[in-house]
């Protein structure tokens, strides 16, 4: 599933995306993706574990250096370790 169409729906269609993820039934692929806004990034991560990774959220090789520093920053916050 790809997270640039998701996100062109709006937070509305995020939110159902973070519930199969938290299953493990969906990886995100993030091709075209450089950022996202810190609203989405809440509402994507609102049902994922905070014990998650990035390989367990994405496929990783969909997933650009500019984004996966963001990701990863967001995951390090949420499970409460520095940011470098």
């Amino acid at each position: 599933m790809l997270l640039s169409q998701i996100i062109s729906n709006g937070q509305s269609a995020i939110a159902p995306v973070s519930t199969l993820i938290a299953t493990g039934l969906l990886k995100l692929d993030a091709t075209g993706v450089s950022n996202l806004t810190s609203e989405e990034i809440e509402v994507l991560f609102s049902a994922i574990p905070i014990d998650f990774e990035l390989e367990q959220i994405f496929q990783e090789d969909t997933v650009n250096n500019n984004f996966r520093e963001q990701i990863k920053d967001y995951i390090n916050l949420r499970q409460g370790k520095r940011i470098k």
